[in-house]
C-alpha cells in the first residue's frame, strides 16, 4: 500500500530501500537507444527508492550517480529536525531521506506544469517563452562563436579561417530593442508601485489602474512578437556562421573533436523549437537542485547555523573571519559542497568511465552547474528568462516550494502530527501565467483555503515541535557543549570555505564524539552531554508570547534578569524565537497571483479571490532557562514567579 501526503497510518519504514530496474527492452539499437536517452529519461535504467512518504520513488540515473557520491551520502548522518528527536522519538528521519523526497516533488511539479500548458492557447506566455528562449540560444551561440575566434588567434590555428567571422555580426537593431524593452520594464515597475499605492482606494481607481496595465501589456505583447522576429533572424546569422565554421575545420582535417561538437550544436539548432514548458534540461536542473539543497546542513540542522555559529562568531576578532569567513548560510555552503561533488565525480579513473557518466559529465557544463547554484539560493537578478522556475525548489516569492511540502509531509508523519495540506492537489491546480512580464507559478481561485492549510501545518509543526520548550532547552544544552568543545575539536573551523573537506565529516556524530572524548579542556562539554543522556536537562522556567512588542536581548538584560532571580548570570539563559508564517510577519497569500476557470491564463491578485485573512502572520515567544543541576520543583516555581514578575515589569 503506498503511502500519501500525511498518511500517519502508513507502514513505518526506518531505512530506504532501494533496487534496480532494468531496461525492458535490452535488443533496442544504438540510434533507438539514443533517442529514448533523449527524450525519454525515465524508460532508461532508473533507481527505485521505497519512502514512507511518497511510496516507491524514481530517480533519473544523473540524480542517482550524485546520490552515490560521499558529499551527498553524509546527509544519512544529520537529522531532519535536529534535538526535537530528544523529545519525539520518532523524529528520526534524516536530510538524506528529505533531499530524495524534494527532488521526486519537483519532478512531480514539473511534469504538472508542462500538462497544464497548452501551446497557442495563451499567447502572452507562448511570446514569452519563446523570446526567452530565443535570447537563451543566441547568448550561448555567441560564447560558442567567441571561444572559436579565440582559438582562430592563437598561433597554432590557421590565421586565415577567421575571415568568416570578421565581417558577420548581428543584427544592428538589438540595442535599440534592448533599450526598448529596458524602457517598458521601467514603466511596468513604475505602474506596479503605483497600483500598490492606491490598492486601498476606490474599485473605480482600481479598475482604471487595471485598464492601463492591460493596454501596457498588450503594447509589450506587440513589442515582444516584434523583438521576437529580430531575434530569429539573429539565430539564423549565427547558424550560417557556425555552418562556415564548420566547413572550414573540415576542409582543414584538424581538430575532429570541434568538428563534431559542431555538428551536434547545429543539429541541436536545426530543430523545430520544442512546444513545451520546460524542457528536459531545464528539469533535471531543478530536480538536481531539488537534490542538493541541504547538502550544507550542519549537525543538528538549523541549530548549527542559527545558534552555535553566532556564538562562536561573537567570541572571534574581526581578522579571524576577514579572509575565510565562517558565517556561510546552509544555502551557500550547498553551493560549495554541489561544486565539489561534481569536481570529484570528474577526476574518476579513465577505467571507471563509462556512456553514461560521459553523458552526465557533458549535461554538467559550467552553466547548467551555475543555473543549478541559482536555483538552490536565488538571487533577486535572475539569468533564466522562465523566472517561475525558481520558485519551484527555494522560492523567496512566497515561500511555498516543493522543499516545504517534503519536510511538512515528513515531519508530521514521524511526529504524529496531523498534514492538513495535500501537495499533489497543489499540484493538480498550478499553472504558469504571465504577470507583469513576468512568468510566475499561480494558484486555481478555490484553493486560497488550502494554501492557508500549508502555512498553518508549519506553524503548527514549529509550536507543537520546533519551538517546545524542552526542545528550546536541550538546544541550549548542545550549542554550550559545542561552543566548549570547539577550542579542542575545532568545529566552527569546519564551516569556513577553505575546509569543505572536514566539514564532509561533520555531521551528528560530532555528539558522540563530545559524549565518549577523553582529551583535556572537553570535560565541561562532556558534563552537559551526560545530563542530557541521563534527563537532568535545563529547564524551562518561563516562556511567555510577546505580540508585538520586541526588545533585543543582549548580556545586560540576561543580567538583570540573572539579578532578579537570584541566580548566577551564566546559569541564566534567555532567547526570543520568531515563529511566522515564513515571510516576516506579512501575509504570505498576498505575494501568490491565482487564476479562474474561465480565464485560465490571466493571473488575478488574492483580493478578488477571498477577502477572508488571518489578522496576524507572526509571533515571538521568549523562553528563559536555568541551567542548575537537579532543580527541585519548588524552586523552578520560584523562578517562574520571579521571572513573570520581571518580564512584566521590563516590558517583556
Amino acid at each position: 500500500m503506498q503511502a500519501k501526503d500525511g498518511d500517519v497510518m502508513a507502514p513505518r519504514l526506518t531505512t530506504l530501500k532501494q533496487s534496480w530496474v532494468v531496461d525492458k527492452d535490452e535488443e533496442d539499437n544504438e540510434d533507438e537507444e539514443e533517442r529514448r536517452w533523449k527524450v525519454h529519461p525515465s524508460e532508461k535504467v532508473e533507481k527505485i527508492f521505497n519512502d514512507p512518504i511518497h511510496g516507491s520513488i524514481e530517480m533519473h540515473p544523473y540524480l542517482v550517480r550524485i546520490i552515490d557520491t560521499p558529499e551527498f551520502q553524509r546527509l544519512r548522518y544529520i537529522r531532519q529536525m535536529g534535538s526535537v528527536y530528544f523529545v519525539y522519538p520518532g523524529a528520526s528521519h534524516n536530510r538524506f531521506e528529505h533531499s530524495i523526497g524534494v527532488a521526486h516533488l519537483a519532478s512531480e511539479l514539473i511534469q504538472e506544469l508542462n500538462k497544464r500548458y497548452r501551446p497557442k492557447e495563451d499567447t502572452k506566455l507562448d511570446l514569452e517563452l519563446s523570446v526567452g528562449t530565443k535570447e537563451t540560444l543566441i547568448t550561448k551561440y555567441k560564447k560558442r562563436l567567441e571561444q572559436l575566434k579565440q582559438q582562430d588567434a592563437s598561433p597554432s590555428d590557421d590565421q586565415g579561417s577567421s575571415g568568416h567571422l570578421e565581417g558577420s555580426g548581428t543584427s544592428t537593431s538589438e540595442p535599440e530593442s534592448e533599450h526598448k524593452l529596458e524602457q517598458l520594464q521601467k514603466v511596468v515597475k513604475q505602474l506596479q508601485k503605483e497600483v500598490k499605492e492606491l490598492g486601498r482606494q476606490t474599485d473605480r481607481v482600481r479598475d482604471d489602474l487595471r485598464k492601463e496595465i492591460a493596454a501596457l501589456d498588450l503594447k509589450r505583447s506587440e513589442h515582444l512578437a516584434i523583438l521576437e522576429g529580430e531575434l530569429k533572424e539573429q539565430l539564423q546569422k549565427l547558424k550560417e556562421e557556425l555552418k562556415e565554421r564548420l566547413d572550414d575545420l573540415a576542409n582543414q582535417e584538424q581538430n575532429p573533436a570541434v568538428v563534431d561538437d559542431l555538428k551536434s550544436e547545429l543539429k541541436q539548432l536545426e530543430k523545430p523549437e520544442e512546444e513545451v514548458l520546460i524542457t528536459e534540461e531545464e528539469g533535471l536542473c531543478v530536480q538536481i537542485a531539488a537534490l542538493c539543497h541541504d547538502l550544507g546542513h550542519g549537525p543538528f540542522s538549523h541549530l548549527f547555523d542559527d545558534q552555535f555559529i553566532p556564538k562562536v562568531k561573537g567570541k572571534l576578532s574581526a581578522e579571524d573571519t576577514q579572509d575565510d569567513p565562517i558565517g556561510w548560510t546552509h544555502e551557500q555552503r550547498s553551493q560549495i559542497m554541489l561544486e565539489e561533488l561534481i569536481k570529484n565525480i570528474e577526476i574518476k579513473q579513465d577505467n571507471e568511465r563509462d556512456d553514461e557518466y560521459n553523458k552526465f559529465i557533458k549535461f554538467m557544463t559550467s552553466s547548467n552547474l551555475a543555473f543549478i547554484k541559482e536555483l538552490i539560493d536565488p538571487r533577486d537578478e535572475k539569468q533564466h528568462p522562465k523566472t517561475f522556475l525558481y520558485e519551484i525548489v527555494s522560492n523567496k516569492r512566497n515561500g511555498i516550494d516543493v522543499d516545504k511540502m517534503d519536510y511538512f509531509a515528513r515531519d508530521c508523519y514521524h511526529l504524529g502530527i496531523e498534514n492538513n495540506f495535500n501537495c499533489r492537489r497543489f499540484f493538480k491546480f498550478a499553472r504558469v501565467c504571465v504577470c507583469n512580464g513576468e512568468m510566475q507559478i499561480c494558484m486555481r481561485d478555490k484553493e486560497v483555503g488550502h494554501i492557508y492549510d500549508l502555512y498553518h501545518t508549519r506553524n503548527n509543526i514549529h509550536q507543537k515541535a520546533c519551538q517546545h520548550k524542552v526542545v528550546k532547552a536541550i538546544d541550549t544544552m548542545i550549542v554550550d557543549a559545542f561552543f566548549h568543545a570547539d577550542a579542542t575539536l575545532k568545529i566552527s573551523d569546519c564551516a569556513r570555505k577553505s575546509k569543505v573537506t572536514d566539514f564532509l565529516n561533520l555531521t551528528d556524530g560530532i555528539y558522540q564524539k563530545i559524549l565518549n572524548s577523553e582529551k583535556p579542556g572537553g570535560e565541561v562539554a562532556h558534563e552537559i552531554l551526560k545530563r542530557i543522556q541521563t534527563r537532568d536537562l535545563y529547564k524551562c522556567v518561563y516562556e511567555t508570547r510577546l505580540g508585538e512588542r520586541h526588545r533585543e536581548i543582549s548580556e545586560d538584560v540576561v543580567k538583570a534578569l540573572a539579578q532578579a532571580l537570584n541566580e548566577n548570570p551564566v546559569d541564566i539563559d534567555a532567547r526570543i524565537t520568531t515563529m511566522t508564517y515564513g515571510m516576516k510577519g506579512e501575509d504570505p497569500i498576498k505575494k501568490i497571483k491565482f487564476y479562474k476557470k474561465r480565464d485560465s491564463c490571466t493571473a488575478i491578485e488574492k483580493t478578488d479571490v477571498s477577502q477572508f485573512i488571518p489578522k496576524v502572520f507572526s509571533e515571538k515567544v521568549l523562553h528563559v532557562v536555568c541551567k542548575r543541576q537537579k532543580m527541585t520543583e519548588d524552586h523552578i516555581i520560584s523562578l517562574e514567579e520571579k521571572a513573570k514578575q520581571w518580564c512584566q515589569t521590563n516590558g517583556f
